[in-house]
C-alpha cells in the first residue's frame, strides 16, 4: 500500500470523529508542536473545554502529554488531519493560532506566514528577527527556511533577494 492509500486510512479514521474533535485536530496538525493543548483549544474557538479531544484519545489519535501538550500517535494522523482541510481552513487556523501566541513568539512569526495570502513585509520581517533567534541556538536548517520564507513574502525584490542570499548562507551551515 503507498503512501496515499495509508493516508486514506487515517483520514477514514479522522472522519468518524465528532465534526468539533476535527476542528481540534486541524489546529493541532497546523500547530507547530510547542504549543500547549490549552493554546490549541482555546484557538479554535473551544475556550477552555478540553472534553472535545476525548473522541480522539479513545480513538488512540493522540495522546495529551504530562506537559499538557498534543502528540499525534503517527505523524501520517497528523498529516491526514492537516490535508483534509481546504486550505481557507488551514490558514484560518495559522490566523487563529497566531492570534492567541505572544507577539514576539517565533511560532506565531511562522503560523501568519502559513496564513499569508500574498507578500506581507511585517510578516516578512517577524520571520527574519524569528530566524535570528534559531541561528543563535545554531538551527541552521531552520534559519533558512524562515528566511526563504520571509523572501518569498517580501514585497520589495532588494529584500527578498536579501533574504534568499542569508537562506542559501544559512543552508550552508554558515555562521557569519
Amino acid at each position: 500500500m503507498g503512501a496515499d492509500g495509508v493516508l486514506s486510512l487515517y483520514a477514514d479514521q479522522l472522519a468518524g470523529l465528532p465534526p468539533d474533535t476535527n476542528r481540534l485536530l486541524l489546529f493541532a496538525a497546523a500547530g507547530a508542536g510547542y504549543e500547549s493543548i490549552d493554546t490549541i483549544t482555546q484557538a479554535a474557538g473551544s475556550g477552555t473545554e478540553l472534553a472535545q479531544w476525548q473522541p480522539a484519545v479513545r480513538a488512540g489519535i493522540v495522546e495529551i502529554t504530562n506537559d499538557h501538550r498534543i502528540r499525534f500517535c503517527h505523524p501520517l494522523i497528523r498529516s491526514a488531519a492537516y490535508a483534509q482541510a481546504d486550505l481557507t481552513r488551514r490558514r484560518t487556523a495559522h490566523a487563529a493560532l497566531a492570534a492567541v501566541l505572544p507577539d514576539e513568539s517565533s511560532c506565531r512569526a511562522w503560523h501568519l506566514a502559513a496564513a499569508a495570502t500574498g507578500p506581507d513585509e511585517t510578516v516578512a520581517a517577524m520571520l527574519e528577527k524569528a530566524a535570528e533567534g534559531s541561528r543563535r541556538r545554531g538551527g541552521y536548517l531552520e534559519v533558512a527556511r524562515a528566511l526563504q520564507r520571509a523572501a518569498e513574502l517580501s514585497p520589495a525584490a532588494e529584500a527578498a533577494a536579501r533574504r534568499y542570499a542569508l537562506a542559501a548562507a544559512a543552508a550552508n551551515f554558515d555562521t557569519s
